[in-house]
């Protein structure tokens, strides 16, 4: 495989992708404005008059017809510039760049969790075929699907922050540490003040096993699924045969060949998570994109409802297509000159 071939290879799926954020860019604007409520009357107060109304919807261009202020919109985005919150009256970059390195955190935590977890447990299931141990790794992985996320989260923090009181309950730290690059767990590092480390960590503790817990699940029993095909293969059972030993024929023959799939499904559920903390993020405190997304809708505020839901869904795209790119790079079998 040419370093050629895998860049026209990217070139073609990034064109790709550009109907598809056209198309996510239509549906949350639409959808935005299908919320009820009135973004001035929010602003100014049920007391507000209709002419005091009007004026503050002319300011914000919301008096201007639908198509042109989707143009607008459009036009924004493309270069750069999400406007102004509507309510704060910040540049809507800013909150965004507060939150999205905080949902990133707790996003990669989590994900860390989940990858190595859900293989090994998957992986052990699978060796472990028909016995008690396969038994409870699957209701383990069934439970992890099953549990609201939002019950589990207020369950922790009552055994763990309540009970044992070992752990916080919410937020990202008591300490004043400088953001230099919003991801805490560096700033910490950076300059932050002594023990600020280990503070964030067990901040970071309770939010990301919570969130971690689905994608564990999902990976589990996708590898359990691949490990078992594998392990009812020919070459597997020839190279059983011919007396190479147990340990050489999982390293070599089972886990290259069953780990392709759930590489796919591990990148998909990293792109959820990215957008899907939403409920971690509120049972925690944690001032992430899905906390930012949840104030933004009860206050009304469009400009950072559309832009929010837009890095969440332009974030899911590129992690599709990273995952597609290193699934091509590890798997010969697929063809680089054509998306078949």
């Amino acid at each position: 495989m040419s370093k050629r071939q895998l860049a026209l290879y990217a070139i073609r799926r990034l064109v790709g992708l550009l109907p598809v954020l056209l198309g996510i860019l239509l549906l949350v604007f639409f959808m935005v404005r299908a919320i009820p409520g009135n973004p001035a009357r929010n602003m100014l107060g049920q007391r507000a008059t209709a002419e005091e109304i009007a004026k503050v919807e002319k300011q914000l261009g919301l008096d201007q017809p639908v198509i042109t202020q989707f143009a607008n919109f459009a036009w924004q985005a493309v270069r750069g510039d999400l406007g102004y919150s509507l309510r704060h009256h910040v540049p809507v970059t800013e909150e965004l760049a507060r939150a999205v390195p905080a949902t990133l955190e707790l996003t990669v935590a989590a994900f860390l969790i989940a990858c190595p977890v859900g293989v090994l447990l998957g992986g052990w299931s699978a060796l472990k075929k028909g016995t008690a141990a396969d038994l409870l790794a699957t209701a383990f992985s069934l439970s992890g699907i099953s549990v609201p996320i939002f019950w589990l989260g207020l369950l922790l923090i009552l055994i763990f922050s309540v009970g044992l009181e070992i752990l916080p309950f919410g937020g990202r730290s008591e300490m004043v540490i400088p953001p230099y690059t919003g991801f805490l767990l560096l700033d910490s590092l950076l300059g932050g003040p002594p023990g600020s480390f280990v503070d964030v960590l067990k901040h970071l503790v309770l939010p990301a096993l919570t969130l971690s817990t689905v994608p564990t699940a999902i990976i589990a029993r996708m590898s359990r699924s691949c490990a078992l095909q594998v392990l009812d293969a020919d070459f597997v059972r020839t190279a059983r045969a011919k007396g190479v030993p147990e340990r050489q024929v999982l390293m070599r023959h089972v886990l290259p060949n069953a780990i392709l799939p759930v590489i796919t499904v591990a990148g998909l559920q990293f792109g959820y998570l990215l957008g899907g903390a939403v409920l971690t993020e509120h049972v925690f405190s944690w001032p992430g994109l899905g906390s930012l997304l949840l104030r933004a809708i009860s206050e009304r505020d469009y400009p950072v409802i559309q832009s929010a839901v837009l890095v969440a869904a332009v974030a899911f795209a590129l992690v599709n297509l990273v995952v597609d790119l290193l699934y091509a790079c590890l798997d010969p079998r697929v063809s680089l000159d054509s998306d078949r």
